[in-house]
C-alpha cells in the first residue's frame, strides 16, 4: 500500500506520493516510516489500519501534515475501538490492536494466524446467536442481535478482503510464455540502435534461463521490429500469452528504460516500471526486469537460476558496449558484418580479458563463418575452438559457450558423444536457447537418428517459430527420409523469404531429383550462380536414369573440374566413382574425405546420399571408427 522506495538518484529515499498531495502515508507501518526493512508484517499493519477505518469511519493515526502523521504512527496509540464504539466486541478490538502493534515481532506474523483468530471469533458469535434463538429473544435484545449479526458480517467481509488481496492468485495463463519485442530506441543518436537491440537480447537471454517459462527467441521477435502490428496478433503468431515491450534512451552516461508486461489476450498491463539509472547499473536493471516478470507470472526460480540471472557478465561498461556492437553485426550474418563482429568482440576482450561472453561471441562468429564458407572451415574452426575453451575456462556455466563447443565437436573434431553432451549442457543452462536445440537436432541428423532430430526441431520451432534455418534443417531431414514432397513444400516456404539461399536451393534440387523431376532439376541448377552445378546435376540425372555409359563419358569430360572440387570436397569424388561402379577408387576417396573432415560425410543421408557407398561394408566400418555408425 505504501513503501519507501529508492529515489531516481539511486540512494535518496522518497515517500510514495503524487505531487504534494498526501497519498497513502496514513497506512504506512512504523518500520516503513523509519526506513527499515519491510516484509509481510508491514502489509498486516496496513490491513489493520483499513479494518480500524471500516469499523469506526476514522483513521487511527492523524495529522495535519505528513510529518505529524508519521510522528503519530511511530509514537502514538490509536484510540481504542471500545471507547469509540462501546458495543464493539472485545475480541474484535484485540484482533485489530494486535495488527497495529508498533513492534513487528509482537504483531501477527502471517495471514493464516489472522484467519484462525477470525474463525474463533466467528464461531463464538455463531454460538451466541444460536443460543439466543433457542432461549428466545425479546425486543430489548434486538440491539444485541443486530450487533452479533454485524460482527458476523464484518468478519465475512474481512475474510473476502484477505482472500482478494493476500491469498488469491490470478487466473492462470494457458502456458507461461513470453515474447520480448524489440525495445524502441528513444535516444537522439540513431547510432545507439545497437545498444537498444542489445538490451532487448539481454533481457531475452536472462528470461531464457528460467526453465518454467517459454521465451521466444530473438530471430522471431525481431521480425516485428518497426512494424505496426497489434499485440494480440503478434502473440498469436509467436504462440505466447504475454508480451514485454519497452524503450531505451541513452544519454550522457545515463539510461532510461521503460518496460511493460502485457496479457496479450486481455490487453491488461500486468506489470510496468521505469528505470532512470546510471549506465553502469544496466545489468541490475536487466536482472530486475527478469525477476519481476518471473514474480508476476508466478514461475518457479531455482536458487541456481536466480544466481545466473543476477550475475554480471563484466564490470567494464565500455567492453559491454563493444560486445553489443559485435552482436549487432553478428546477427546480420553477412561476411562483411561477421568481420566487423570479430573486430568488436576482440576490442571487448582487450578491455576486459576476463569477459567470457566476448570470447563466446568470437567462437560463435567463427563457427558461422565456417557455415557460410565451408572451404574456410580448416582456418576458422581451430580459432573458434580456442576462443570457446577460453570462454568456458572463465565461466563454465555459459550456455552460449557450451553450444559453440557442441558445434565444434560436431563439425570439426568429430567428437560426437562430446557434442551431444555439450549441447545438452547448454540446454540445461538455458532451456529456451533455440539455437542449441537446433544444433542438437543437427547432431541427431548427422548420427542418423531422425526421430530424435525432429523432436529437437519441434522444441526449436516452438521457441523460434519464424526461423527459416530450423525449417531448412527439417527439410534436409525429410530429404534423408525420402519424403520429397514434404521437403519441397518446406523449402519453397523458405525461398519465398530468401530466394537466393544456397542451402535451400541445394535441398530443393535434390528433392526434385528424388522425385525424378529432371526438368525442374536442370532449370533450377541453371539459374543458380554455382560453379559447374548444372554439369554435376546432369551427371546425377544420367545415373538416376540408369544411363551408366553416358554418365561415364560425361564424368571423363568433367574429370579436371572434379579434381579441383576434390581438393576441398574429396567425398564428392568418392560419390561419383561409386555411382559409376568403381568402388575401389570410391573407397580410396572416401577415406581421404574422412581424414579431411569433409562435410560431405556428415550429410551422407541427405545432400550427399549415395546408397552404394552407404551399403558398402568398408564404408560402414570407416563410419563406425569415427563414431557415425553404431
Amino acid at each position: 500500500l505504501a513503501k519507501l522506495r529508492v529515489g531516481a538518484n539511486g540512494y535518496s529515499p522518497s515517500i510514495t506520493k503524487i505531487g504534494t498531495t498526501l497519498g497513502t502515508t496514513h497506512y504506512m507501518s512504523p518500520e516503513q516510516v523509519m526506513g527499515k526493512d519491510v516484509d509481510l508484517r508491514t502489509d498486516i499493519w496496513s490491513l489493520g489500519v483499513i479494518l480500524y477505518e471500516m469499523i469506526t469511519g476514522q483513521l487511527p493515526f492523524k495529522g495535519d501534515y505528513e510529518q505529524a502523521i508519521m510522528y503519530s504512527i511511530i509514537n502514538e496509540k490509536p484510540e481504542p475501538l471500545s471507547s469509540m464504539l462501546p458495543e464493539t466486541p472485545k475480541e474484535v478490538g484485540n484482533l485489530v490492536n494486535k495488527m497495529l502493534e508498533k513492534n513487528p515481532d509482537k504483531r501477527y506474523q502471517n495471514i493464516s494466524d489472522i484467519i484462525e483468530s477470525l474463525k474463533e471469533i466467528l464461531n463464538k458469535f455463531k454460538s451466541q446467536i444460536k443460543e439466543q434463538k433457542m432461549t428466545g429473544i425479546t425486543s430489548t435484545n434486538k440491539k444485541r442481535k443486530l450487533l452479533l449479526s454485524g460482527v458476523s458480517a464484518f468478519i465475512i467481509i474481512t475474510f473476502i478482503f484477505i482472500y482478494i488481496f493476500f491469498l488469491s492468485k490470478p487466473a492462470p495463463l494457458e502456458s507461461k510464455s513470453i515474447a520480448v519485442l524489440p525495445f524502441k530506441n528513444m535516444s537522439e543518436d540513431r547510432q545507439n540502435e545497437y545498444f537498444c537491440d542489445g538490451i532487448t537480447e539481454d533481457i531475452i537471454t536472462q528470461l531464457s534461463k528460467i526453465s518454467d517459462l517459454k521465451v521466444t527467441s530473438r530471430t522471431s521477435v525481431f521480425y516485428f521490429k518497426n512494424k505496426e502490428i497489434k499485440i494480440k496478433d503478434i502473440a498469436k503468431e509467436l504462440g505466447v500469452n504475454t508480451i514485454l515491450e519497452g524503450s531505451v534512451r541513452q544519454t550522457r552516461g545515463k539510461v532510461r528504460i521503460t518496460a511493460q508486461l502485457i496479457n496479450a489476450k486481455t490487453d491488461d498491463h500486468l506489470w510496468a516500471e521505469t528505470y532512470d539509472r546510471e549506465i553502469k547499473d544496466i545489468f541490475d536493471i536487466q536482472s530486475d526486469v527478469a525477476n519481476q516478470i518471473a514474480k508476476t507470472l508466478r514461475v518457479k526460480l531455482l536458487p541456481s537460476t536466480t544466481k545466473r540471472i543476477n550475475q554480471k557478465p563484466t564490470e567494464n561498461i565500455e567492453a559491454y558496449k563493444l560486445y553489443l556492437q559485435g552482436r549487432f553485426h553478428w546477427n546480420r550474418r553477412t561476411p562483411q558484418d561477421l568481420e566487423k563482429a570479430i573486430s568488436y568482440f576482440k576490442k571487448a576482450v582487450e578491455l576486459d580479458p576476463d569477459y567470457a561472453l566476448g570470447y563466446a561471441g568470437l567462437a560463435l562468429t567463427y563457427i558461422v563463418m565456417g557455415d557460410l564458407q565451408i572451404e574456410e572451415q580448416r582456418i576458422v574452426y581451430p580459432k573458434a575452438e580456442i576462443y570457446c575453451l577460453k570462454a568456458l575456462k572463465l565461466d563454465n556455466e555459459l550456455a552460449e559457450a557450451h553450444a559453440a563447443l557442441g558445434g565444434i565437436k560436431n563439425y570439426w573434431t568429430w567428437d560426437f558423444p562430446g557434442a551431444e553432451q555439450a549441447l545438452k549442457k547448454s540446454i540445461s543452462l538455458n532451456p529456451n536457447y533455440a539455437t542449441a536445440h537446433q544444433w542438437l537436432a543437427e547432431h541427431y541428423f548427422i548420427r542418423g537418428k531422425f526421430k530424435s532430430a525432429h523432436k529437437e526441431l519441434d522444441l526449436a520451432e516452438e521457441l523460434d517459430p519464424l526461423s527459416f534455418i530450423t525449417k531448412l534443417v527439417r527439410a534436409h531431414i525429410y530429404l534423408s527420409e525420402k519424403k520429397y514432397p514434404e521437403s519441397i513444400k518446406l523449402v519453397n516456404r523458405v525461398l519465398l523469404i530468401n530466394p537466393n539461399m544456397e542451402l535451400a536451393n541445394f535441398i530443393l534440387i535434390n528433392a526434385y531429383l528424388g522425385e525424378k523431376s529432371y526438368d525442374k532439376v536442370l532449370e533450377l541448377a541453371s539459374h543458380l550462380n554455382i560453379y559447374q552445378l548444372s554439369e554435376f546435376m546432369k551427371f546425377r540425372i544420367l545415373i538416376s536414369q540408369g544411363k551408366i555409359n553416358q554418365a561415364r563419358k560425361f564424368f571423363q569430360e568433367l574429370q579436371t573440374t572434379l579434381l579441383e572440387v576434390a581438393s576441398t570436397f574429396p567425398g564428392a569424388l568418392a560419390i561419383f566413382y561409386a555411382e559409376l561402379g568403381d568402388m575401389d577408387e570410391a573407397i580410396k576417396w572416401y577415406q581421404k574425405a574422412i581424414e579431411h573432415r569433409d562435410i560431405v560425410i556428415l550429410s551422407r543421408y541427405g545432400l550427399s546420399r549415395c546408397d552404394r557407398l552407404l551399403n558398402d561394408p568398408r564404408v560402414q566400418e570407416m563410419l563406425r571408427e569415427v563414431g557415425l555408425e553404431e
